[in-house]
């Protein structure tokens, strides 16, 4: 599909209005209690294409998808920056998004008035930057080090408070949680995958708790540090939620995602197919 001159800046402006209205889109979803059902499912967008918002963590791996989509097809998918999946759910019920990006489980009220597609299945784990000088730690010494009790010259990198991906390592390593959720000192936070990532790579020693699928991404640019007596299931599923009737162009890149080609694509990127 060739967009016309018209098309292109409704969809440019588009984009610019979902980027910029991203931090009051989180603010509005940290104030509404999870149990609040969602309003009824407004009307697909009217722009051209798919645009598809939500979690960090899913939009490197829906980029791939969406790049493939469009060279198999001639046909547009847009992956907006990162507004979390809180902000993707908001901005789909407000009618600003073909589909929303999760990487939570939905919600009951959120499965009944949406329709909830597993993506792509994945592992939290502790990744770092290729300086950090070794492969594994126990939950311990994860703990001691974000406390600075333990390899003071490393450069551990916190998630914001309510981070799924932190909430999951955590329960899988309660005795880590303590140096997480209690470290005693300032430490830098991340708000977004994207900059967990940024950060880990640019800073010498730095480490955080970040999906393997992300690590994987990028390739010999980060490394995933194994922690040895973990006992917990650090599983998570990626979703993308739309509309219970899709347009028929969203509904084509459902049928490509859902085929023989969208799952090699995502097992190629170092994820699991659900």
């Amino acid at each position: 599909m060739r967009l016309n001159r018209a098309e292109v800046l409704a969809l440019a402006a588009f984009v610019v209005v979902v980027l910029g209205t991203a931090a009051a889109l989180v603010a509005g979803a940290r104030g509404e209690p999870r149990g609040t059902p969602p309003a009824p499912a407004p009307p697909a967008p009217t722009l051209p294409g798919v645009v598809l918002a939500g979690s960090g963590a899913a939009i490197p791996l829906l980029s791939i998808l969406a790049s493939e989509y469009r060279s198999a097809t001639g046909r547009a998918v847009t992956v907006a920056g990162s507004i979390g999946s809180s902000g993707g759910l908001l901005a789909l019920k407000d009618g600003m998004v073909h589909g929303a990006l999760i990487s939570r489980p939905p919600s009951p009220q959120e499965s009944q008035v949406w329709r909830v597609l597993p993506l792509a299945r994945t592992r939290v784990g502790l990744a770092a930057n290729p300086s950090v000088p070794f492969d594994s730690l126990t939950q311990t010494q994860v703990a001691a080090i974000f406390q600075g009790a333990l390899y003071p010259e490393l450069a551990p990198i916190l998630r914001e408070e309510g981070d799924s991906g932190t909430a999951i390592f955590t329960t899988a390593n309660p005795v880590a949680a303590g140096g997480l959720q209690s470290p005693g000192r300032r430490l830098p936070t991340a708000y977004t995958d994207q900059e967990m990532e940024r950060l880990l790579e640019s800073r010498p020693g730095a480490l955080g708790v970040l999906d393997e699928g992300l690590v994987h991404l990028k390739k010999y640019r980060l490394k995933t540090i194994t922690v040895t007596d973990s006992g917990g299931d650090l599983g998570r599923t990626l979703y993308l939620v739309v509309p219970q009737a899709p347009s028929s162009e969203l509904a084509s890149f459902l049928e490509f995602l859902g085929g023989p080609q969208g799952a090699q694509l995502v097992r190629a990127s170092g994820y699991e197919v659900p």
